[in-house]
């Protein structure tokens, strides 16, 4: 059997990559050593504090000018108008260890949601291609109008297989003329196992309403979320007796969800019905989520977590990622998923509370018939990758 690489992963300080890494990794675990190449390998050990049979290797860091790899790169770049100079070198980890005896996965999921990303990731599938290696762009979401470009196209065929986690990606890929394997799979995040902890003061079991705000979320809505977020838990205060956990879920240092979370709780002065769930791991996060009575999420990590545990969630979601789960999971996006550009006020977002307490008991009968069938189907892709092994 083939050895598993995964590549292309930011770090599990964004613990939807961590939650991505731990449940591909037992997925593709099919010759008992995933070799996981991380651009902070730090984060590995800090979360996956429970690995099995994963090889943490540092890889996809752009090199300092003082390296002479990142010197030649940075020339090639400004005098030979290369752009793209920097991906070889800063992903030289990688292609040294990938050979015929490989198959390697992309892991992002998102990663063709934003602009920039593909090219690299372009530059990645051709160079493993080369090296004999079979490549998988595995439980992704793209937007359909990069599939418009006949380079992405070509991208695309490049993989051997493409698992899409959502019918939008799928029907996109599939109209798109797309010359590969193709299999509509839910993102394997819906499997990732549970860690218990204790519950903090305050985290009130089956009356809380879990809220997940991110630095993303408000540089597309800026200030007006904010404030209707603010407008909304103010809503929750003075028309419930719900406690309120303000979870984060990404705590990179240029993109930490604690940031905007902890002004919220400054905003509301430290009030006792208000508490912040402390950076944990992704199977720990999990765990509290699936303790609250709701759930409001930007983070799509976040979001799953909640589905996958039959908590009545809204999205405030703003790509194809976010609308694509919730239609295959509801049939339709329309109140589950709030789009973070057509916020206005805060009653958009007090509306949007309303309707999931309103529609509660139905919500979360739905989850608990569908979820366990749907959760089975992330297991669709594997007799094929058996064969990508052999």
């Amino acid at each position: 059997m083939k050895k598993s690489i995964l590549y292309f992963h930011g770090g599990s300080g964004n613990h939807g990559c961590e939650a991505l890494a731990r449940t591909i990794s037992l997925i593709v675990n099919f010759e008992k050593n995933v070799v996981l190449c991380s651009k902070k390998p730090e984060e590995e050990f800090k979360y996956i504090t429970d690995r099995i049979d994963i090889t943490t290797v540092n890889d996809g860091k752009v090199l300092s000018n003082k390296h002479p790899l990142g010197f030649i790169s940075a020339f090639r770049i400004k005098f030979l108008k290369q752009g793209l100079a920097w991906v070889k070198p800063a992903y030289r980890t990688l292609l040294k260890i990938v050979n015929k005896n490989c198959v390697a996965y992309s892991i992002g999921g998102d990663n063709y949601c934003y602009d920039g990303v593909p090219d690299v990731l372009s530059v990645l599938n051709k160079e493993l291609n080369k090296r004999g290696a079979k490549t998988v762009l595995f439980g992704c979401s793209i937007e359909p109008e990069l599939l418009k470009s006949p380079s992405v196209v070509e991208d695309m065929s490049n993989y051997a297989l493409i698992t899409a986690r959502e019918s939008i990606t799928y029907n996109a890929l599939k109209e798109s003329n797309v010359e590969t394997d193709i299999i509509l799979a839910p993102d394997p995040a819906f499997t990732l196992p549970i860690s218990e902890g204790v519950l903090p003061d305050g985290f009130i079991e089956g009356n809380t309403i879990g809220i997940n705000i991110s630095p993303l979320i408000l540089n597309y809505g800026s200030e007006e979320l904010f404030n209707a977020y603010c407008a909304m838990i103010q809503h929750i205060l003075d028309s419930t007796d719900m406690q309120i956990a303000l979870i984060p879920h990404v705590v990179w240092e240029d993109n930490n969800d604690l940031i905007p979370i902890q002004k919220i709780y400054d905003y509301f002065n430290k009030n006792t019905r208000i508490i912040i769930i402390p950076d944990s791991s992704a199977t720990r996060l999990k765990w509290y989520i699936s303790k609250c009575r709701f759930f409001i999420g930007a983070r799509t990590h976040s979001t799953i977590a909640a589905y996958s545990t039959c908590v009545p969630t809204v999205v405030i979601g703003y790509s194809v990622k976010s609308k694509g789960i919730a239609r295959d999971l509801f049939g339709t996006e329309r109140n589950y998923v709030i789009d973070s550009n057509t916020i206005k006020s805060g009653e958009d977002l007090i509306n949007a509370f309303e309707w999931l307490k309103e529609n509660e008991k139905q919500i979360k009968e739905h989850l608990e018939k569908f979820m366990p069938d749907y959760i089975q189907r992330v297991y669709l892709p594997v007799e094929k990758l058996k064969k990508l092994h052999t």
